[in-house]
């Protein structure tokens, strides 16, 4: 754009009209002459002064703070659903910031489903179970600034229903930790979709990155001391079992199980129950078990 004006303020082509930005922080003055305003955590008043032929004028403009997303935390880290209604929906939150730290509007966050089939979501975040299995549902505010979680949906109708296990680190299905730290893996069978039977009996199987992670050691859960057979726990395998005569039902901790962080890299942890039965009747559970996937990923 040229612009110029003589003493009568007429309008003159041809003159040019020198733009100088006086606050590159804040804005960009194009080629073309735009005016455009950059990302700022604080913002603030911009100028651009506008000269010809030894008179200058400056534009004035006001510069909203605005920040990029820099992280997305989607709570809860993890979700079990059955296939009949109240249990079929749940909420889902997503924290987004920026790179201070700072909390930014949660409508930043885009919701998906990569299984719809099995759960679907909603662009407010609720999630409905579809049909038994597992669905990854991921939040995103910006090309790859993302979060994500493990929905598992079990089968109620179907007698005696979908168990459902889980290997969790600190509450979610994707976690994180830090080479030379401790860090747990929560060894959980959720029975809300098994709604006659209680948890007797299993055989669990945790198997691991051990150029990753180290064994240090299993503490109970809320099921009943598990019996631990570590002799190959130095090759990533973990072998523990436990029977309670009584039975337990809804969500049961059967162990966490305790490493340290010795490289950086996928955890790969996989959880396998070959035995789960069901106290007083002894019904095998593991025809209808579900296991969802999960991993951490560790730091430098």
């Amino acid at each position: 754009m040229r612009v110029s004006v003589d003493s009568a303020l007429i309008l003159v082509t041809g003159v040019p009209v020198a733009l100088t930005n006086l606050t590159p922080g804040l804005i960009l003055v194009g080629p073309d002459r735009t005016v455009t305003a950059l990302l700022s955590p604080t913002g603030g008043p911009a100028r651009v002064e506008a000269a010809i032929r030894g008179s200058a004028d400056t534009l004035r403009l006001t510069v909203a703070p605005l920040t990029a997303p820099a992280a997305v935390l989607v709570n809860p880290g993890y979700v079990t659903l059955t296939t009949l209604s109240p249990g079929n929906t749940a909420q889902l939150t997503a924290v987004v910031t920026d790179i201070a730290g700072k909390p930014l509007s949660s409508s930043l966050a885009t919701w998906s489903s990569r299984t719809p089939s099995v759960a679907t979501v909603s662009s407010t975040g609720l999630v409905t179970g579809v049909a038994a299995g597992s669905a990854i549902v991921a939040a995103m505010a910006a090309p790859g600034v993302a979060d994500s979680l493990v929905v598992m949906v079990g089968d109620a109708l179907t007698p005696p229903g979908s168990p459902i296990a889980l290997a969790l680190v600190g509450g979610r299905s994707f976690g994180v930790g830090k080479v030379a730290q401790p860090m747990a893996i929560d060894v959980v069978v959720d029975l809300k979709a098994v709604p006659t039977e209680l948890l007797g009996s299993y055989d669990a199987r945790l198997t691991w990155n051990a150029g990753v992670l180290r064994f240090d050691s299993t503490q109970a859960g809320s099921f009943v001391f598990p019996v631990v057979i570590p002799d190959t726990a130095a090759g990533g395998i973990l072998r523990f079992h436990a029977t309670d005569p009584v039975g337990a039902t809804g969500l049961q901790t059967l162990a966490h199980v305790w490493f340290t962080a010795t490289g950086p890299g996928a955890s790969s942890h996989v959880l396998s129950l070959p035995v789960l039965s069901a106290a007083l009747t002894s019904l095998d559970l593991t025809p209808r078990l579900l296991v969802a996937p999960g991993g951490a990923t560790i730091g430098p």
